[in-house]
């Protein structure tokens, strides 16, 4: 690790504002369904068009196996929504309708 300060990506910050019930919500609503790869594989390609094979399939693991929790600490935000496009979908969500709505109580 290097000597300079951590910078937490938007992801981090948002997530840092959630109730642990949007967390919840987040993990089940994205949690990986083996039936669904197809819809995975689509969503990945269409989101990455210079990809392989070779990362697709090193995505896929990624995504059944990793923990978003965690990586949302360190990633920066290309990274995290390259990794974990769902979750960060959702998260994108709650900054929208929360941060950037004062009128909302973030901690909903």
């Amino acid at each position: 690790m290097s000597d300079e300060e951590w910078i937490p990506s938007k992801y981090c910050k948002a997530y840092q504002e959630m109730k642990l019930s949007k967390i919840d919500n987040i993990s089940e609503h994205c949690k990986f369904i083996h039936d669904k790869w197809p819809m995975y594989q689509r969503t990945f390609f269409t989101n990455n068009p210079t990809a392989s094979e070779s990362d697709w399939t090193v995505w896929e693991s990624y995504y059944q196996r990793g923990n978003w929790e965690d990586d949302i600490w360190f990633m920066g935000g290309v990274e995290f929504k390259y990794s974990w496009p769902y979750h960060a979908a959702f998260i994108e969500e709650f900054m929208l309708y929360y941060i950037h709505n004062p009128q909302q109580d973030i901690t909903e």
